[in-house]
């Protein structure tokens, strides 16, 4: 039978390392918010940018479980074997970045001369929040804030804009006939700032559409606000600018930034100095915090050469903690966290998608963009806090020379994450001497979802440590796979079968059992019980046994005194 997910496949199709692209550089007069009186303002911008790339991965749907009927046997090795269980870490969990800072320290005043004319002051009592250790250079990093206006963080999760969006996507023609008469369409029946931004943004994605002929053609041009306005067409730079004028006329404290990006074309561990990696967005300053808006990557993304429109709220008021790990401003006061990352620390940091955050995902440790391995083996830990189970964790490892990709385990530890989060370990082994891409996806439509963080593997072994793992099957509880964990088992070896099940009351655990080829059945015994914070208990199952038998051995669970289904399946050679 085939494992749940046994294969991915690339949508994205594009060649970034070929796109050829211009560079213009041009002068404009546009209006500002300063102080809170509108200004003109003077301002020379270089264009050349690219739309972000999303990665999706539809997955093959698994067989059906197969069901089948056995006679129980008694095994004189059927003795159950006493399991060493990790015990839960009993340090302080550090809070998620999303909740209020614990901490306030005063940030030194930036001198006058060194401030963007289009960015409001900080001033001296502007302040940084303390988040807690992350791992990686973003982990010391922590947002600014305006002392006297701040309160607490902006968390839109569980923010309805339905009757914003629903407003700004049904705006008549005429009311976009200029941006002075959209401005005040789009924000005249809201008191809130935060909707008067947020019916901006939507209208903006929901109407302007990137600019592919000039991307690809080389043939990118400043296009000012009316400009895009009238054509409904745009780069990075025209999406800007068009956000940056809407909003300012509606006195809203925004303003437009440049910098680099890891965009369309973009691999860990290359270079962005080329035009190619270009980009411009946006600054806000909301209610005390310095948020940032890319209504550019919020209106869709490159599938090959085509753009694809899809709405992406991430973009919308992004924290500036999430945001710099795909957006590098020229200015380093534009990242609006302290202390600044450096260009090197922003390219070690790991690539990560959207959903990476929106689905709590978090690395243990550091891994950068890349691992280097001597010994065929890699794995590393995920965390992952408030988890769906309807939504898995999936990974494959695209290896040179390799026409499918190899299948990577993914095993549900008992002790929790640094931020009280679930905590995986993902594990692989490389066939052979070389490169491959490590890639993440998170399940969001049944057996199909995007890519939310991808990392380059180097191995430098000969691969004779490879060793695929066990195919395992779609049950109704979570479980993890301590041992044995690879699809092979050799005739007359003495091998202990581990498993933990996870969040079942003990009145609703299963029985498990090995299935033999010779139709028998040797049952696992309940070894241990471990706490989970704030979770049920979890419950590790385990036998010792000889594999005597030549063929397939199932690891199973009952669904009748008499018949049970596969959790995982072995060859016994």
């Amino acid at each position: 039978m085939k494992s749940l997910f046994n294969k991915a496949m690339k949508r994205f199709s594009g060649d970034g390392d070929t796109i050829a692209s211009s560079y213009t550089s041009t002068t404009t007069t546009t209006t500002r918010y300063e102080n809170g009186v509108p200004v003109e303002v003077i301002t020379k911008t270089t264009t050349n940018d690219e739309p972000a790339e999303v990665i999706t991965k539809p997955l093959t749907n698994d067989e059906p479980v197969e069901v089948l009927e056995y006679e129980v046997h008694e095994h004189e090795e059927t003795t159950p074997v006493e399991c060493d269980v990790e015990k839960p870490v009993e340090k302080p969990i550090a809070k998620l970045i999303t909740k209020p800072v614990e901490k306030l320290a005063k940030k030194p005043n930036k001198k006058t001369e060194e401030r963007d004319p289009d960015e409001p002051e900080m001033g001296h009592e502007s302040i940084v929040g303390y988040q807690g250790e992350r791992s990686d250079p973003a982990s010391r990093c922590c947002p600014i804030v305006v002392a006297d206006e701040f309160e607490k963080h902006l968390d839109l999760t569980d923010h309805d804009f339905s009757k914003v969006d629903k407003y700004a996507r049904e705006t008549p023609a005429k009311e976009a006939e200029n941006t002075d008469r959209l401005s005040k369409y789009l924000t005249k029946p809201w008191n809130e700032e935060l909707d008067k931004l947020r019916c901006i943004f939507t209208w903006i994605t929901e109407n302007i559409r990137y600019d592919t002929d000039a991307f690809f053609g080389g043939n990118i041009k400043h296009c000012g606000p009316e400009d895009v306005l009238k054509t409904r067409k745009a780069v990075c730079d025209g999406y800007a600018g068009l956000f940056d004028k809407l909003t300012s006329d509606a006195g809203l404290k925004v303003w437009r930034i440049s910098g680099k990006s890891k965009g369309a074309g973009f691999k860990p561990g290359c270079n962005i100095d080329s035009r190619q990696f270009d980009h411009a967005w946006n600054g806000v300053l909301y209610k005390g915090e310095f948020l940032l808006v890319d209504s550019t990557w919020g209106a869709g993304y490159l599938n090959g050469m085509d753009f694809e429109r899809r709405f992406e709220p991430f973009y919308f008021l992004c924290s500036p903690t999430q945001f710099i790990y795909s957006h590098y401003p020229e200015k380093p006061d534009h990242q609006y966290v302290e202390p600044k990352l450096t260009k090197e620390e922003f390219l070690d940091m790991p690539y990560v998608k959207p959903q990476f955050f929106t689905s709590g995902l978090n690395f243990v440790k550091h891994i950068g963009t890349g691992i280097e391995i001597s010994d065929d083996k890699v794995e590393f830990e995920i965390e992952r806090v408030h988890p769906d189970e309807s939504k898995p964790l999936h990974a494959t490892l695209e290896w040179e020379g390799h026409n499918e990709d190899i299948p990577v385990m993914i095993q549900r530890l008992i002790t929790p994450g640094p931020r009280g989060g679930r905590k995986f370990k993902l594990s692989c082994t490389c066939p052979s001497k070389g490169e491959g891409e490590f890639n993440i996806f998170v399940m969001l439509e049944g057996n199909s979802g995007p890519m939310v963080s991808s990392f380059k593997l180097k191995n430098t072994g000969s691969g004779k440590n490879y060793a695929p793992f066990v195919d395992t099957y779609s049950v109704p509880f979570s479980f993890t796979i301590h041992n044995p964990i690879h699809a092979k088992l050799n005739y007359n070896d003495n091998v202990k079968f581990e498993v933990t099940i996870f969040d079942l009351p003990e009145s609703e655990l299963p029985s498990l059992a090995l299935f033999l080829p010779e139709k028998s059945a040797r049952d696992l015994q309940k070894v241990s019980i471990q706490k989970v914070t704030n979770e049920k208990d979890s419950y590790t199952y385990a036998i010792e046994t000889c594999i005597d038998q030549k063929g397939k051995w199932g690891l199973t669970y009952h669904t009748s005194p008499t018949q049970f289904s596969f959790i995982a399946q072995y060859t016994v050679e």
